[in-house]
């Protein structure tokens, strides 16, 4: 069976195709009261123009506080995920976006370009894993690269690094050919 490549053209995929995930995690002297997170994004877009060697990718996270789960750990409460929503929220006025370009060489696989949030942004360089129709990666992005300021509980006893993992795994089957 010969080997698919992605086709020309112009495709729309978002949460029915796949999932993007964040994990922040905690520092400080009372870090062991508080909680690594797992967050999904449940309201994004990705739109790919793929003319021909390689494509635009433009993927954008609706700024909401709908737009994210809080996943885990499974022990917070409630109330505890409904102040991380809250938190969020707070810190989400415009759009998270990306732009950039994807290029496929064999096996190989390289996202590249502009994380923007508000006036903050940062570049990424994300190698991608391909296995069947399904592509994954991974990234590790700064909150000060955004202009985001960690969550801190009074006095610094507790915080977030200033650090998030960015993931995601998408079936682009509907782009091969």
């Amino acid at each position: 069976m010969a080997e698919k490549t992605v086709a020309v053209g112009v495709f729309d995929l978002g949460p029915k195709e796949g999932w993007l995930h964040l994990n922040t995690w905690k520092q400080g002297l009372f870090s062991r009261l508080g909680h690594d997170l797992l967050l999904s994004v449940e309201d994004f877009a990705i739109h790919v123009e793929h003319p021909s060697e390689s494509a635009d990718i433009r993927v954008s996270v609706r700024a909401s506080e709908a737009a994210f789960v809080v996943l885990g750990p499974e022990s917070l409460s409630e109330k505890d995920k409904a102040e991380i929503k809250s938190n969020i929220k707070g810190h989400l006025k415009s759009p998270l976006t990306f732009e950039g370009t994807l290029k496929h060489s064999g096996q190989d696989w390289l996202l590249s370009g502009q994380l923007r949030l508000g006036k903050g942004s940062c570049a990424l360089q994300i190698p991608l894993q391909q296995k069947a129709t399904m592509v994954s990666g991974k990234a590790r992005i700064s909150h000060a690269a955004l202009g985001i300021e960690p969550y801190k509980a009074p006095f610094g006893l507790l915080q977030l690094k200033d650090e998030i993992d960015l993931s995601f795994q998408v079936d682009i089957a509907s782009l091969l050919r």
